[in-house]
């Protein structure tokens, strides 16, 4: 081995290290997170067979795919308040880290309804996969500083609503750039995400965080519950967010690309199911539905972009209260006797397996005054 290739691997473990402080509670950090890029690199391998990957860096209207970019504060106010994506607060608020220059410019607004999707909505990721901190492989990073798809729901217009939930999110993660993706209700429950950035958003930094506010209808910004945790958006894959009520109802969110109209629904949630379900239409990408106690949740909803032919699938994971065997067991309607937990070789941290169906990791949400201590799932 040459001095440049030991200085190489060198190289490469000590970023792996670092990547692996990131969970410092596992029993194999360095394990799970090779297994992390592992997948990542499966997911980008399958993209580029299917055409769907890009060799360059593409920049459209200011959301950047393919490459790290620092996500600085670009929306700051000359005055003493403080603006965020756009809405002026008054001080005494939550201030935003001190604004660094990028060499691109900031996207529209992200708040207003109805508007047309811009050119950044079509540009196409190198494999729709975000993998955040010291990555060899230069995934890209989707941050809420790019987030440049409109805030979709009934509730988005409400300029009150926006600039408390915006203020709050920044003062519960100390980030920047927040910017609102959904706020709406259904008969019983309200519910907005916000998209944060956090203040150490360097490429070894924890990466974007999405805010998620739920609570009863009607409720107003500072009453909601919080939960902080990864954040993420994809023309491939939208962020979902789901949670088992204590009735037993099942609520689910899903917020996709803008000119997403029909989502396929298919399969059941909790295990290996492929059956078909009626398609969901949705008028802007976003969907909030939740489905009555003892009913078969589907297991994904995928979709075709009438506007780009580009195809996607949103898993359907959900919010834990405990990291039991029982808890999931109660989430998924399904005999606690039938799960058990992943032996530590696969490199999952906190995971169960389902008899005859998927497994499921659990990541605790980010610890903050005012925030749930959750746990929000990922399928493998």
């Amino acid at each position: 081995m040459t001095d440049d290739e030991s200085g190489f691997g060198d190289e490469i473990s000590s970023m792996l290290r670092h990547r692996a402080h990131r969970h410092p509670d596992h029993p194999d950090p360095v394990g799970i997170t090779r297994e992390h890029l592992r997948h990542a690199g499966a997911r980008r391998r399958k993209a580029s067979l299917s055409g769907v990957a890009v060799a360059a860096v593409m920049v459209t209207g200011g959301v950047v795919w393919g490459t790290r970019t620092p996500a600085g504060n670009q929306g700051t106010s000359g005055g003493p308040g403080v603006v965020v994506n756009g809405v002026s607060s008054p001080s005494g608020t939550a201030t935003p880290t001190p604004p660094r220059s990028l060499p691109s410019s900031p996207p529209a607004s992200s708040q207003s309804t109805g508007s047309a999707p811009t050119s950044a909505q079509s540009t196409e990721p190198n494999d729709g996969s975000v993998v955040h901190g010291c990555d060899p492989t230069a995934t890209p990073v989707m941050t809420a500083k790019n987030f440049a798809w409109p805030a979709r729901g009934p509730l988005a217009a409400d300029a009150a609503l926006t600039s408390a939930l915006l203020q709050r999110a920044t003062s519960l993660t100390g980030g920047r750039n927040a910017k609102l993706a959904y706020a709406g209700e259904n008969a019983a429950l309200r519910i907005a995400v916000v998209f944060v950035d956090p203040p150490n958003d360097d490429v070894c930094g924890p990466g974007l965080r999405a805010v998620v506010f739920h609570g009863p209808k009607g409720s107003g910004a500072d009453q909601l519950s919080a939960q902080i945790g990864p954040g993420f958006y994809s023309p491939q894959s939208g962020f979902l967010w789901a949670q088992r009520t204590p009735d037993g109802a099942f609520t689910l969110l899903l917020v996709e690309a803008p000119t997403v109209r029909t989502l396929k629904a298919g399969g059941t949630l909790g295990t290996k199911s492929a059956t078909a379900r009626p398609p969901v239409a949705t008028p802007d990408g976003s969907l909030l539905t939740t489905y009555a106690p003892g009913t078969n949740v589907p297991a994904t909803f995928d979709f075709t972009d009438p506007g780009t032919g580009r195809q996607g699938s949103n898993p359907v994971t959900f919010t834990l209260t405990a990291p039991t065997a029982q808890a999931l067991a109660t989430t998924l309607n399904l005999d606690p006797a039938t799960i058990s937990p992943t032996p530590e070789t696969d490199h999952l941290g906190i995971a169960f397996r389902i008899t005859n169906g998927p497994r499921f990791s659990l990541t605790a949400t980010d610890p903050a005054p005012g925030a749930e201590n959750v746990y929000w799932t990922e399928i493998h």
